[in-house]
């Protein structure tokens, strides 16, 4: 993306605007200056035009010279009639164009008390961005509403959504290595980041950075805050890949088999595989008060079905989501997610939690074997989700579909499920 002043925009000062004029950077396809604030709807405008088209800089407070656009004088606004311009900006923005896309801004202190308001618009992938009802484009150094008839523009900005498209579904398809024979039940789970910027972590490639990643994923996260219960899953192999890092639980295991593996990615991106396991009845955990229940409803000839510990499993899984939402959130992320889950070996398996209540479910509807040998959820496409609206116990909570039971015993397994944590951190 262009970048006229070579520094991240946090880190933007007074002088740094000086230098626009100095060496007499004009507007055009990437820049527009504005001496003041112009109406909300000819801000959005802009904004959705340089999204249409490369990204841009978009700022209020310098004046142009109007014969041949370029910066002229710093003139600024007054902060007491525009006070907080970077939540207007920020509502103009969220107001009027739809989807609402990525942006930054900064503002900037004249040695007049006045302010200069930078906002950078970055290159948007969910094409077209929609202004007022209109999609902009930027020709020259304004930008104009698309006409109906330039059927060449709108296919480029289409294209562009269905590029980017793939571009997740590949990051989803690209799978780690599975043996031929392994039948253990496991899910794969994937999550991109919509990141703009193409990286989240800028010292990625640091000792510091990869000393941090291991210490994130075997330090304790906060389960249940009223509560005061933590734990975590550890991971005792880490290693570097291409522009990324995997962690792998090995201890006791066959380092060369399957086990729990995470990659990350520098920009944010997550794969998991999170392997499930199987007991029989007789090796499911002996504190279940519920077994008394089980050996009633299952019949001697399923001794040899495969049973899925399912609070266990969801325990796990919320432990790693909420360690990576730390990480995420430490490095100040606030893009959109982008989530799949693959269950995988899931043929002829049973999941058990410890209730009464659904073993009363299970005697009355029998039970719940699953007969898929895979589940995608979503079942084509992938799951949208704001980073600041990533509940972790949300999605932990879609693990239960996967394992055959329907959603109105989420209340039930929530119960199994907090019975379950009692036993663990008792036993602790």
């Amino acid at each position: 993306m262009y970048n006229p002043f070579n520094k991240n925009i946090k880190e933007l000062e007074y002088e740094d605007l000086e230098k626009l004029i100095e060496n007499n950077i004009s507007e055009g396809w990437h820049i527009e200056y504005k001496k003041v604030f112009p109406k909300p709807k000819k801000i959005a405008n802009s904004i959705a035009s340089f999204a249409n088209s490369e990204g841009g800089w978009y700022i209020i407070g310098i004046k142009e010279n109007d014969d041949e656009f370029n910066p002229f004088e710093i003139v600024g606004f007054d902060l007491e009639t525009n006070r907080k311009p970077d939540d207007k900006i920020a509502n103009i923005i969220k107001g009027n164009i739809e989807p609402i896309p990525y942006f930054e801004n900064k503002i900037i202190e004249t040695p007049e008390n006045k302010a200069v308001l930078v906002v950078q618009v970055f290159e948007g992938y969910d094409a077209p961005y929609i202004s007022n009802g209109s999609i902009c484009i930027r020709v020259g150094e304004t930008s104009m509403p698309l006409e109906i008839k330039n059927r060449y523009q709108f296919d480029k900005l289409m294209d562009k959504k269905e590029q980017y498209r793939k571009k997740i579904n590949s990051f989803m398809d690209n799978e780690f290595y599975i043996e031929n024979n392994y039948t253990q039940p496991y899910l794969e789970f994937y999550i991109y980041v919509n990141n703009p910027k193409h990286y989240l972590f800028e010292d990625f490639y640091s000792e510091e950075f990869f000393e941090n990643l291991k210490e994130n994923f075997n330090s304790n996260v906060q389960l249940l805050n009223d509560l005061g219960l933590s734990t975590s899953v550890n991971f005792d192999n880490a290693y570097a890949s291409v522009d990324s890092y995997i962690l792998r639980h090995i201890y006791d295991n066959d380092p060369l088999q399957t086990g729990l593996t995470l990659e990350l990615f520098k920009e944010g991106h997550l794969k998991l595989i999170l392997p499930f396991n199987v007991y029989d009845k007789n090796s499911l955990n002996k504190d279940y008060e519920s077994l008394i229940y089980y050996d009633y409803y299952i019949l001697e000839e399923y001794d040899n079905l495969r049973i899925i510990d399912l609070a266990e499993s969801m325990l796990a899984f919320q432990t790693i989501l909420s360690q990576y939402k730390r990480l995420l959130g430490n490095n100040n992320c606030d893009y959109e997610l982008n989530i799949k889950y693959k269950f995988n070996n899931f043929e002829l398996t049973t999941p058990f939690i410890d209730s009464k209540e659904y073993m009363e479910f299970i005697y009355k509807n029998k039970l719940s074997i699953n007969l898929k040998k895979s589940i995608n959820i979503p079942n084509i496409g992938y799951l949208k989700c704001a980073f600041q609206d990533f509940d972790v116990m949300a999605f932990t909570i879609k693990i239960i579909p996967a394992m055959g039971l329907t959603t109105h015993l989420t209340e039930v397994i929530s119960k199994g499920y907090g019975k379950f944590i009692e036993i663990k951190f008792k036993n602790k």
